[in-house]
This record gives structure tokens, sequence and C-alpha cells, in this order.
């Protein structure tokens, strides 16, 4: 076989690429942190983007925890009601209305 049929251009570019790609690492290493920014700011960027996601992340939990201070709110309000009118109910099954009835009349109260 003949040697000079291993040097097609895509292996000298992919040697090529492997040897910038070492060099950048080995600068990366050896460099502190303030200089190697300078010529890395994709690692700044990285350093954003993780910052970006875990913020995403929180607002998510926040907004699922009013979502449920919201629901337990309306709850406790429907409760209180309840409670409020407590006699009311009472009185209107002594007298004989029926659930329908009940139920249609705190309805009315309720909604206007």
């Amino acid at each position: 076989m003949n040697p000079l049929a291993l040097a097609t251009p895509q292996a000298c570019f992919s040697y090529l690429d492997l040897h910038i790609l070492f060099s950048l690492l080995t600068l990366y290493v050896l460099l502190p942190q303030d200089v190697s920014l300078a010529l890395f700011p994709a690692e700044v960027l990285n350093d954003l983007y993780v910052t970006l996601d875990n913020v995403r992340d929180l607002m998510s939990l926040l907004a699922i925890a009013t979502q449920v201070l919201v629901v337990v709110a309306v709850l406790m309000a429907l409760l209180v009601g309840f409670l409020a009118r407590r006699r009311q109910f009472a009185v209107l099954r002594a007298i004989g209305a029926s659930r329908t009835t009940f139920f249609v009349s705190f309805g009315s109260k309720w909604s206007g």
C-alpha cells in the first residue's frame, strides 16, 4: 500500500484539529483563571447558563408553591363560609329542606 495514499486532506485536517485541541487544553490547564477567561469566553457563558438553569428551577418551584398556597387559601375561605352558616344550615335541615334546596340556597348566596 502506498503511504502517500493515507495523506488525504481529511487526515491532515483531523491531525491538525487534534493538535490544536490538545494545545488549547494545555493552555487552559496552565493559565490562571482570570487570564484563561480572556482566551476561553465559553467558560463564562457556561457558568452563566448553569446559574440561569438553577434560577429557572427555583422559579418553577416558587410557582408551584404559590399555586398550592392559593388552593389552600380558597379551601380555607370555603370552610370559613360553611362554618359561619352552620346554624342556618341546621335550621334549614330542621324545617325539612332537601339537600337540593340546601345547595341551591348556598350557591345563590355565594354567587351574588
